[in-house]
């Protein structure tokens, strides 16, 4: 994953003779940087008073100080960031992000300033256990890439642990190739997708799963493995 500025920079259209203004002047005119954030703690996050805090909040209030603009940050729904930002709700995105060319067509990003990966965390002692797995991650954004990893897959490792975010609930596709696949999968979200909106609480996958685990934030990948890894020993 990668932590980057997103920055919508289309040109918004202007009255009569008037030339076109950038995003950029039309934020230094209204004063305030709109900026589009999630709670994703350590990097962004609400304090006790409510106030959103962390790495990336930080440093997007200190950018915008040094533009002489003040900083109003709003909580998005990440699966939408792209709508929000055309919409000219935000007029930006600051967050961590991966830097796939299907974003990098979609918006202009700055340079990354943080980068990181994912990995999945078990306590010492169980961690022990399993020394010799092999644990591969892929991403991506594009329903077919996804259906085409599975099949790739599918059919010679242990197992798979599987977040396909909104395709859970859009995609017979998936669930067509997961019901082909020849070793177990795993459904998994960080959140609990049953206490969001109601188009969430129906997954075209779960049929087609071994099991499903939800709302136990990161810990959620973990549980995943560790079930898979009980079925192979």
């Amino acid at each position: 994953m990668v932590l980057a500025l997103l920055l919508l920079l289309s040109m918004l259209a202007g009255c009569g003779t008037k030339e076109a203004k950038s995003d950029y002047e039309t934020v230094k005119a209204n004063g305030t940087l709109k900026i589009g954030i999630t709670n994703f703690a350590p990097m962004d996050y609400p304090d006790e008073n409510g106030d959103w805090t962390g790495f990336d909040a930080e440093l997007a209030r200190k950018v915008a100080a040094d533009l002489g603009l003040s900083v109003e940050f709003m909580e998005i729904d990440w699966d939408n960031k792209i709508m929000e930002l055309t919409s000219g709700n935000i007029d930006c995105v600051w967050n961590g992000m991966t830097l796939i060319d299907e974003v990098k067509k979609s918006m202009s990003c700055t340079e990354p300033y943080v980068l990181n990966s994912q990995v999945v965390v078990m306590p010492k002692d169980k961690a022990a256990q399993y020394p010799d797995v092999q644990i591969d991650y892929y991403q991506s954004n594009i329903e077919g890439e996804l259906i085409n990893k599975l099949q790739e897959v599918g059919f010679s490792y242990d197992g798979i642990v599987l977040n396909a975010g909104a395709y859970t609930h859009t995609s017979i596709a998936l669930q067509d190739c997961i019901r082909s696949l020849k070793c177990p999968t795993i459904e998994v979200h960080i959140s609990n997708v049953h206490k969001r909106e109601e188009f969430r609480h129906h997954s075209y996958i779960s049929c087609a799963c071994l099991g499903v685990i939800c709302g136990f934030g990161l810990d959620s990948y973990r549980l995943a493995v560790e079930g898979i890894l009980g079925i192979r020993n």
